[in-house]
């Protein structure tokens, strides 16, 4: 894993994530935490961990950090996915089957799942604004002259987010 900082607050500084950051979580095949300045751990160490879900791709290694950090902590872990407009049964029969499995996995790891109406980007700040430790994302794994394998989510979250945001790249085929 791999750690870089990101600096400011307020409107400007926020959107001036940094080329670094950004590239680095774009590009990186390890998984990337980018950190707010002035970010203090101890402060939120009882705090859940977030994560954000497509179900219409494979998080095995997300979900699998994700787990294991959860349980190594001892601190619940709430699985968000937001989507403006889906057929609800279908997706929340997907979310809960992917949700089950793990949580069989990891039986001492307290699971939350939303599933909710809003925009991702929204619902993912939203939860994380209630008080996380961390939000954790999946991203495509991308080759060497790809460019970014994160599409607009995950660039907002890194822009906007308060908390530090963990960038897994996730394989389809995995």
């Amino acid at each position: 894993m791999l750690v870089v900082g990101k600096r400011g607050h307020g409107v400007i500084p926020r959107l001036l994530v940094g080329s670094v950051a950004v590239a680095v979580a774009g590009r990186s095949p390890v998984p990337v935490t980018v950190v707010p300045g002035g970010w203090q751990q101890e402060e939120h160490t009882q705090l859940p961990i977030v994560v954000g879900l497509d179900p219409d791709r494979a998080h095995h290694r997300l979900l699998h950090l994700a787990f294991r950090r959860a349980e190594r902590l001892v601190v619940p872990l709430v699985l968000v996915h937001g989507q403006e407009s889906h057929d609800s049964a279908d997706v929340g029969s997907r979310f809960d089957s992917e949700v089950t499995l793990w949580s069989e996995r990891f039986p001492d790891v307290e699971v939350r799942s939303i599933l909710t109406p809003q925009h991702p980007t929204m619902a993912l700040l939203a939860e994380a604004e209630k008080g996380a430790q961390l939000l954790a994302l999946g991203r495509r794994v991308t080759h060497r002259f790809e460019g970014f394998g994160f599409g607009s989510v995950t660039r907002a979250v890194l822009h906007y987010a308060e908390v530090p945001v963990l960038v897994v790249p996730v394989d389809d085929d995995v």
